[in-house]
């Protein structure tokens, strides 16, 4: 390695690349001077101790967690208090969970279906697609101040929001979505709005239908969006697309693909 290079290797879940790199030791994070750079106003040396004794905050994830939460928490005077109950939590998923739970005081009951809608849509969805289906319960300067707020929480992929990362996912699947049904109510929520006769010919809709209909494991409603003609086209153009191979084995298994009398093959061929 040439002199004064380095390589930063960051990975959110267990995976064979974390087994291979365990040998490595990641030196030069120091807590302290992260605590200085990122929060802009001062903590007094007492908090900054009562941070730094904590073995979680060790983690650099749950570090900038904890402090951007600070950063907006509004009572100076309580500070202290609400960074001994932000270090109850052991992991960066329940951190998360508190955070949400500030988020419903400050803002609302809108946050869990904004947060839920997000996490169980294929590609995300626009500011303007989460108030269409919230049926504008919620006002544009409402939505929109949550979203910049939490906007170190989730990734904006042209216009799409969707989480962050893993931890994020689980906090709102944990705080949630533990009930199947209730998962399962956002995702007919996102299947409905797709099926407007003006956005089902999207691409758009074209992704999410079939994929909220197999995670549904709604074998009925699969196989309807897969007859449509030019949705069908869409996942055809790519050549042994696993995707679509992994529909039509669902539905081979719920009896439904031959029952159906389509043949996909020859649409294929078409």
């Amino acid at each position: 390695m040439p002199k004064d290079t380095y390589i930063l290797i960051s990975t959110t879940q267990e995976s064979v690349f974390l087994e291979a790199s365990k040998e490595l030791k990641i030196t030069g994070f120091n807590k302290k001077e992260f605590i200085n750079e990122i929060y802009g106003k001062k903590l007094d040396k007492e908090q900054i101790e009562l941070i730094l004794s904590e073995p979680q905050t060790s983690n650099p994830l749950f570090l900038k967690a904890l402090i951007e939460e600070l950063r907006v928490f509004g009572d100076y005077k309580k500070l202290s208090e609400r960074i001994r109950e932000l270090l109850e939590v052991q992991t960066v998923d329940d951190l998360f969970e508190k955070i949400f739970a500030r988020c419903e005081e400050d803002y609302g009951s809108f946050v869990k279906d904004v947060l839920s809608l997000m996490h169980v849509s294929r590609d995300g969805l626009s500011e303007s697609e989460i108030l269409e289906l919230l049926g504008f319960s919620v006002s544009r300067k409402s939505l929109s101040t949550f979203l910049l707020a939490i906007d170190a929480y989730v990734i904006d992929i042209n216009g799409y929001l969707k989480p962050a990362h893993l931890y994020i996912e689980k906090a709102i699947e944990d705080r949630y979505l533990k009930e199947e049904n209730t998962k399962r109510q956002y995702r007919e929520l996102i299947f409905s709005y797709y099926s407007q006769q003006h956005l089902k010919d999207t691409e758009k809709a074209r992704r999410e239908l079939p994929w909220q209909a197999y995670e549904m494991k709604d074998a009925e409603k699969l196989l309807n969006v897969l007859c449509d003609e030019k949705l069908l086209k869409t996942l055809l153009e790519v050549e042994d697309n696993p995707e679509l191979a992994k529909y039509l084995t669902y539905l081979r298994d719920e009896g439904l693909l031959e029952a159906s009398g389509v043949d996909f093959g020859a649409k294929h061929r078409a």
